[in-house]
Formats: C-alpha cells, structure tokens, sequence
C-alpha cells in the first residue's frame, strides 16, 4: 500500500547468541556483572527495557536459586510478576551479591525526588555523573552494540527489544501457548503477541527443510 510504513525485520537472537552477548561482559568488575544481569532481564525475562531500568531492589525476589520480580509496572499501566526463566538466573544473582558490595547511596536525586538507587543504576562517578542513578535507555542501546561487537555478532541488529522479541519467540518454540506468552510479556491484546511470535527463525526454517527430505 503507497505511504505505508515498511517494518523493520524482527531480529531474532538464538540461546548461543544471548550467551555470547552475556560473556561479552566482564565478570571481573561491577559495571559487567551489572550488564550481565541486565541483558538477562530482557532477554530471559521478556522485559521492555524502560522495565527493566525501573525496577526497584525490593521488587527483586529469590527463592531456592528462582528469581522473579514482583508487581512491575508495565506499557499501560499493567502490572505482572516475572519470573525469569529457569536455569539462567545466573547473571542476575551474581549481580544481587555484587550489588550489595557496592557503597551506593542511599537516595539519589531524579527529576528533583530523592528516591533508593533502581536495582539496575549507575556504578561510578564516571557514569551519567553520579552512582546510584537510573541508567538512560540511550546508554544501553551503546552499551549493546559495545558487547555486541566483542561477541562477534556485530552483523546482527542488537538492540533491547530483539532480546524481548527472542524472549517470546522462544516461548513459543517451546509450545508455551499464546495466552500465556501474551500474560508473561504484559501485552494489552493477544494481537500484539502474535506479531511477536508469527515467524520464523533461520534456524527453524533450515531444520523443516532437512524433516521434508528425510522422508525422500
């Protein structure tokens, strides 16, 4: 149709991928423990990434190695309690034990409210001015294409929303239903979680076409 916008293709990252991306951030220091975790939010736990920045450490909750984050606010005005996906907890709990070793004040100022540092903030002085504050979308996106380069990955869209993206696409391989997909993604209409997850993969689309050759 003439004057309709073109959407981009959806950029969907394999596990290997994200596990790249995540090694692609030092363990060594705060600010890649801090990466780590926050890369596995988006991408384990399927959240937007104003989601992620916003979370508070009180909203972050373990029990017997399970990590979720409980009463998120959402696109909408919609609440959830996420639950990150099992066995890859990993980078989250690392970040949980380093960022209690962290000397982060106690309120920061934002917007001119003093208010507790967000579970994902600023670490030194270097960053954004003061530790402790919210990260901006802005530096994350940089901070992707940082990591993404250093794993080699450098010819792939990596941007936040291709972690959620990979997030339900992944639910989806899986056979996870859509209602479910659309409730653990906080989308208002299920429209929106079948724009999500109505494609395929190149990997995908390789293993139907080795199944149909099989059988000749």
């Amino acid at each position: 149709m003439a004057g309709k916008k073109r959407m981009k293709a959806i950029e969907i990252l394999e596990e290997h991928e994200i596990q790249a991306l995540i090694r692609a951030c030092s363990k060594r220091g705060p600010a890649g423990r801090r990466d780590r975790a926050l890369i596995a939010l988006m991408a384990f736990g399927g959240l937007r990434i104003a989601e992620a920045l916003s979370i508070r450490p009180s909203q972050v909750k373990v029990k017997d190695g399970e990590v979720r984050i409980l009463d998120l606010l959402g696109k909408g005005g919609k609440r959830r309690t996420v639950r990150i996906i099992p066995g890859r907890e990993a980078p989250i709990l690392e970040w949980i034990e380093c960022r209690r070793d962290l000397e982060l004040p106690k309120q920061v100022n934002v917007e001119g409210k003093r208010v507790p540092p967000p579970f994902i903030c600023t670490i030194s002085k270097g960053e954004e001015k003061q530790p402790g504050r919210p990260l901006l979308p802005r530096c994350v996106h940089a901070m992707m294409k940082r990591r993404a380069k250093k794993a080699g990955l450098e010819d792939r869209r990596i941007h936040p929303h291709a972690l959620r993206h990979s997030f339900a696409f992944e639910l989806h391989r899986r056979r996870v239903s859509v209602p479910a997909i659309q409730q653990l993604l906080g989308h208002a209409h299920p429209q929106i979680t079948w724009d999500y997850i109505n494609h395929i993969s190149p990997r995908d689309a390789e293993d139907e076409l080795e199944r149909a050759f099989q059988a000749v």
